[in-house]
């Protein structure tokens, strides 16, 4: 008896001495920390503005070439050959902190899908330029000039090497040239360095 005796003994401190391990052996140093995310959202600003060069109360929704040249020289209140003008078109991203590709397209809506008189010439911002080929550029976000002004101008010679002819022609089949002009910014994609 005293063997089984020494024996539940043995076998209890055995058991003992095996918890105190395992839970020796799983202990283990923990902590929680907690945070949080925040994000600021960039902002973007993009904005179209249209002006005459000869009176500032015309804007994009109501210009007309023949009040963005100088009064006495239109003809019943109509451009003819001798007339010229100027028209401002200013993208403005004032306030905006992300880059901002840009593209002014023209399109016309006059009746009959007509064109401008042959011998009507437009500009640019002082090259030699069409209403189809659109105005196109970026604003870049880290740029201090966040408004770029595009002057198209436009001159109806009075006289040409061989252009009276063209312009008889178009004055014989008067008409009214309407376009529209659509602009559209486009964020530019942040390039990580």
């Amino acid at each position: 008896m005293k063997s089984r005796r020494i024996l539940s003994l043995a076998i209890v401190l055995i058991v003992v001495v095996l918890s105190l391990g395992i839970v020796y052996t799983n202990a283990k140093y923990t902590s929680t920390v907690t945070g949080n995310v925040s994000a600021s959202v960039a902002k973007y600003v993009f904005n179209l503005i249209g002006t005459d060069s000869y009176n500032s109360k015309h804007t994009l929704s109501n210009l007309v070439l023949a009040q963005t040249c100088k009064p006495e020289t239109l003809i019943d209140g109509k451009i003819a050959p001798g007339t010229s003008g100027s028209f401002d078109l200013i993208v403005n991203c004032d306030g905006a902190e992300v880059g901002i590709r840009y593209n002014i397209t023209f399109t016309n809506t006059s009746e009959n899908a007509r064109e401008l008189p042959t011998n009507l010439m437009l500009t640019l911002d002082g090259q030699a330029w069409n209403f189809e080929d659109g105005i196109s550029g970026t604003i870049d976000a880290n740029s201090n000039q966040k408004e770029i002004i595009h002057t198209i101008a436009w001159n109806w010679a009075y006289e040409t090497a061989d252009g009276d002819e063209a312009d008889t022609i178009d004055g014989q089949n008067s008409f009214d040239y309407t376009f529209d002009i659509t602009a559209v910014g486009t964020q530019v994609n942040p390039i990580a360095l």
